[in-house]
């Protein structure tokens, strides 16, 4: 960045100008407010930026003292502003807002006085306290970061202190800024006594919006004393005034989808463990992005989250683009996103999971949207057909299903067959160098084993629904033969139909990867312990060689079953 040059005066005018424009704002953007920093970085005199910034500070009412904060915090340093912030917080003639500022500004470039003492200089703290809690309860409404910093905030207490606080919220701030806080924090399965708590708080927040929460632990709960402190909160808000038999009013669309709307929802085909990435955005007028970030897994449920909350359309297409890196990409609509989300929820709330408020939060961008019917298997009937069952391998064609195979963990069998072919496969592999028919002979018969073992109902139904919902994907995308393909399979992995499943291409290519992935497991842990052997004894050199050049063996065996 070339520097500007330029006297006090002109920076003076520069800068005036810009607050002069940011006042105007209802919001800052973040594509503003990183042109305006940009701007200012840009300044070559930054000291006397900041020293503008700083007194202008003094003189601004607290809206735009908070954006003039914002920029202190990013261009000041703590050993220059350290004495002229903390003089705003001692003196009896600055106002508790500017104290309350300053402060904030200290603690984020570093001070690390105890806030007691900070408390000790303002003329009414707790209305300073009260009007913080307030003002992040307000914010945590429509900004899941806020939310997530006040849950975060709240964990991070000993259980006592928990309990405490979640108590004394609820007799100064309004029940929807409650509910926000105590419904993730019951999803994520706190402690008993937090539990507890915050069960009751909810009965009393005479809000529907605590309906669902309490409903949900009656119905998934093992714990009979939670359940009944539930049911017992349920009839408070029923003596309220609270409809809590009506199913139909809920869910109720949070504060954030009131200042934004869907953007772009993408995802990906669900890989061979059984997860699935989604991006779900939504647009404020001043064109920031917020996104949620999320990856599923159709037997474990919600397995990871995080999310922005504004950021620019470019930063958007920056992340969309390394989300496809890996992974073919739909973009679909918000309904089939929730209905994903939705599914992967009951799963974690049937198995007594914890849902982490992270997730909890950011979810709301899909709380005005209804999720979409699963009619998936229905909807695939029409584009059966028993002729694509042996075509399967064009599936193959997308990258995904490099993927799609069985590992130690994902079935006993598995776990208990691969060392046995692994160890046959050694003690013969001389042999089958020299014998590629029957190498193939061999391995073509452990195929059918592995083929009509593994696929029980439990396992054809899990990979009828990866098909069912890849298929529902391809007809998004007008991809007909594929989708017709992937309805095929569908059709013919499910149990009533007891279709041969040893004699479906794309099945017998899964059990092929499963076990050639499992040799090049092995191959690399004995990559592995050579190379440690190697480097712990130099004068083991001759059996190392050795065990390299079995290695040899087993990856010839591996390049000849990979060319079968």
């Amino acid at each position: 960045m070339t520097l500007r040059d330029l006297s006090k005066l002109q920076i003076r005018a520069e800068v005036m100008l810009m607050l002069q424009q940011l006042n105007s704002l209802d919001e800052m953007s973040k594509e503003q407010q990183d042109t305006y920093l940009n701007k200012l970085r840009s300044i070559k005199d930054i000291d006397y930026v900041v020293e503008i910034l700083v007194k202008e500070l003094a003189r601004s009412d607290y809206k735009k003292g908070q954006i003039i904060s914002l920029f202190v915090q990013e261009l000041g340093d703590l050993e220059t502003l350290k004495d002229i912030l903390w003089s705003y917080i001692k003196s009896p003639l600055t106002s508790d807002e500017l104290k309350d500022l300053s402060g904030v500004i200290l603690k984020s470039l570093g001070d690390q006085t105890d806030p007691e003492e900070f408390l000790n200089y303002l003329d009414d703290p707790k209305a300073i306290v009260d009007k913080e809690t307030q003002k992040l309860l307000e914010v945590a409404s429509v900004n899941p970061e806020a939310q997530i910093d006040f849950l975060d905030f709240l964990f991070s207490l000993p259980e006592s202190e928990q309990i405490n606080l979640v108590s004394s919220l609820k007799e100064d701030y309004s029940s929807e800024y409650l509910v926000n806080i105590a419904v993730p924090a019951l999803d994520a399965k706190p402690s008993l006594k937090l539990e507890e708590a915050l069960i009751r708080i909810l009965g009393e927040t005479r809000s529907a919006l605590a309906v669902p929460a309490l409903k949900d632990v009656l119905k998934y709960s093992q714990n009979e004393i939670i359940k009944k402190h539930a049911q017992k909160s349920l009839n408070m808000l029923k003596l309220s005034g609270v409809n809590v038999n009506q199913e139909n009013q809920y869910p109720v669309a949070s504060p954030i989808t009131k200042t934004s709307e869907i953007y772009e929802c993408h995802t990906n085909i669900v890989d061979g463990i059984g997860n699935q990435g989604f991006i779900i955005s939504r647009i404020k007028p001043n064109h920031d992005i917020l996104m949620l970030n999320v990856v599923i897994n159709d037997i474990h449920g919600i397995l990871d989250c995080f999310g922005f909350y504004g950021i620019s359309k470019q930063d958007f297409s920056r992340i969309i683009e390394k989300f496809q890196e890996m992974s073919t990409r739909f973009l679909v609509s918000p309904e089939y996103c929730k209905l994903r989300l939705e599914e992967a929820e009951k799963i974690n709330k049937e198995n007594n999971l914890p849902i982490s408020y992270e997730y909890a939060a950011w979810k709301s961008l899909l709380s005005d949207v209804p999720a979409l019917e699963n009619n998936f298997e229905k909807l695939s009937k029409k584009w059966i057909s028993k002729d694509l069952i042996h075509e399967t391998a064009i599936l193959c064609k997308f990258p995904d299903f490099q993927h799609w195979f069985f590992e130690e963990e994902d079935h006993s069998l598995i776990n208990e067959t691969l060392p046995v072919l692994i160890k046959e496969i050694c003690e013969k592999k001389e042999y089958f160098i020299n014998n590629q028919n029957e190498l193939k002979i061999w391995l073509e018969s452990n195929i059918d084993m592995l083929s009509s073992q593994i696929f029980n109902e439990e396992i054809k139904n899990i990979y009828k629904n990866r098909l069912l919902d890849l298929t529902y994907l391809l007809n998004s995308r007008n991809l007909e033969l594929f989708r017709n393909v992937a309805a095929s399979l569908a059709w013919s992995i499910t149990p009533e139909n007891s279709y041969d499943i040893k004699t479906v291409p794309f099945f017998r290519e899964m059990m092929k990867r499963t076990i050639l992935e499992g040799f090049v497991r092995y191959q690399y842990k004995i990559d592995q312990n050579s190379s440690e052997t190697s480097s712990i004894n130099k004068q083991k050199q001759n059996s190392s060689s050795k065990t390299l050049t079995d290695n040899d063996d087993l990856l010839k065996i591996i390049k000849i079953l990979y060319k079968l």
